[in-house]
């Protein structure tokens, strides 16, 4: 798909997902409505949507990172990777790292103090926070190593705030299907005639694929929510597993509500619905197999 869009312009990662149609608005709105929020005062729902759009923004990353590496590695006949370094400046002007003097050595520096920056952070915060969370807490610690630590006074004399990657996909006009093995995370890169698409169809023949295997994924996260007993709005197998096709859909949508909080609140409440009707329901059953009061003497011997 990468390669079929024919694209010369030099984009970030969340650019090509933008293109490809892989981010929508109620991705990003979740996103944010997460961020700054602790995982363990979530109640059973939310830490359940907490978790999966956690684990969509990383797969989505990681699925980037394989494709862009597939084609750095010439898999594909005709096609290259194109990768320039950018800086931005404290005063948030953007730049080719190329106008710096020792770029080499300056982008060396900045990684050194971004990974003690990563362990700071990670040791005051541990591991498990949200993504996008964990992201800004790594920037504002990185920024304050780089103001304060004579070792990376270099970046600071330069203004160097942070350095970022785009990158170009050149290619000769192909056809291309690539099969992708999603528990193998792997691409056999095949060409097949019969299969030849259109990149809108592609992708989104790409998107289907990979919410199917989200859901199918989240499953396994709802048995050990049930496991573990976590206290919350409901647990029943069943009704999670019918709330976490909802929520998948909803995260993909294409277009942006402008009632989203009481769109989510509302798949929430229906879920809460369906749980008390098959409480009732069980309920009743339990109570069909006891004797009425006009079957049951105490004193019948």
């Amino acid at each position: 798909m990468l390669i079929q869009l024919r694209n010369t312009d030099y984009l970030t990662k969340n650019g090509y997902f933008d293109l490809l149609g892989f981010k929508t608005g109620n991705f990003d709105r979740l996103m944010k409505k997460f961020d700054e929020v602790k995982y363990h005062e979530l109640k059973t729902t939310d830490q359940y949507v907490f978790k999966q759009v956690q684990n969509v923004q990383l797969a989505l990353v990681r699925f980037m990172d394989n494709a862009l590496d597939l084609i750095r590695k010439e898999t594909f006949d005709g096609a290259t990777l194109d990768e320039r370094l950018f800086v931005v400046f404290n005063d948030e002007s953007h730049e080719d790292a190329d106008v710096l003097d020792d770029m080499e050595g300056l982008y060396s520096s900045y990684n050194q103090a971004r990974a003690e920056a990563q362990k700071n952070v990670e040791a005051e915060h541990g591991t498990s926070m949200f993504f996008a969370s964990r992201m800004k807490y790594i920037n504002y610690e990185c920024a304050e190593i780089i103001s304060s630590d004579e070792k990376y006074k270099k970046l600071d004399e330069n203004n160097v705030a942070y350095f970022y990657q785009k990158f170009a996909i050149i290619s000769e006009p192909i056809n291309l299907e690539a099969e992708y093995d999603y528990e193998a995370e792997n691409c056999d890169g095949r060409n097949d005639e019969s299969n030849w698409q259109c990149v809108e169809e592609a992708a989104y023949g790409f998107l289907l694929r990979f919410v199917a295997h989200r859901k199918k994924s989240s499953e396994e996260y709802i048995d050990d929510l049930i496991k573990k007993g976590v206290e919350g709005d409901f647990l029943n197998k069943g009704i999670m597993k019918k709330f976490a096709d909802e929520v998948y859909d909803f995260l993909f949508m294409k277009y942006e509500p402008n009632n989203f909080d009481e769109m989510y609140d509302k798949l929430i409440e229906n879920a809460k619905e369906a749980e008390n009707e098959y409480l009732e329901d069980e309920i009743n059953d339990g109570m069909a197999f006891l004797p009425s009061k006009v079957d049951f003497d105490p004193w019948a011997s």
